[in-house]
């Protein structure tokens, strides 16, 4: 494989944090409770499903109707290695992020399949855990399902360098991930 390219400054990636449009029952769009946001972690991957650390982000509120949950700009250092895809988690558990953050694309889309709520406080509040496009794949019309987890590929219209007070990316096409939750579709 070729080696990722590398980062020569400071660059940032925008990114709208969308709730998927249902496409079928409206039982899969649930409740207003079944999409409350408590955490979001975001996963960047070079070409070779490795992990690329970014350094923070900031959350903002969401600003097209009802559809934005959120939206969020991510920061990647100079000389860190230039992602090409993404994942977007909401909802997990902070005991599992340093796995999350440290697994290859592979190895997180198969924990998630298996992580469906997320429980904080007494008396516990649940929060359902959502992340990118997830559906189940049957090409072979068997009883054999794959779970699938879509990532988000990210292009070169995706990254910019900052140039405002804020922090906000100057980046000309902020990434849409559009997220739902994983025990509607597994």
């Amino acid at each position: 494989p070729a080696a990722p390219e590398v980062l020569d400054a400071d660059t940032y990636v925008k990114v709208n944090i969308m709730a998927t449009p249902s496409t079928r029952a409206d039982y899969e769009l649930g409740e207003g409770y079944e999409n409350e946001v408590y955490n979001g972690l975001f996963l960047f991957y070079d070409g070779d499903d490795h992990p690329v650390e970014a350094s923070g982000f900031t959350w903002n509120p969401g600003t097209d109707g009802e559809n934005v949950a959120k939206s969020a700009t991510i920061k990647f250092p100079a000389n860190a290695n230039k992602p090409t895809s993404m994942l977007v988690i909401l909802n997990y558990d902070p005991e599992k992020e340093t796995t999350y953050r440290t697994s290859s694309l592979t190895e997180v889309k198969n924990l998630l399949a298996e992580s469906l709520t997320y429980s904080v406080g007494t008396p516990a509040k649940q929060y359902y855990t959502m992340t990118n496009a997830v559906y189940t794949n049957d090409d072979t019309n068997t009883s054999d399902t794959e779970d699938v987890i879509c990532e988000v590929a990210l292009t070169d219209a995706n990254f910019g360098k900052t140039g405002t007070a804020d922090g906000e990316a100057d980046a000309a096409t902020p990434v849409n991930v559009y997220v739902e939750r994983v025990a509607a579709k597994v």
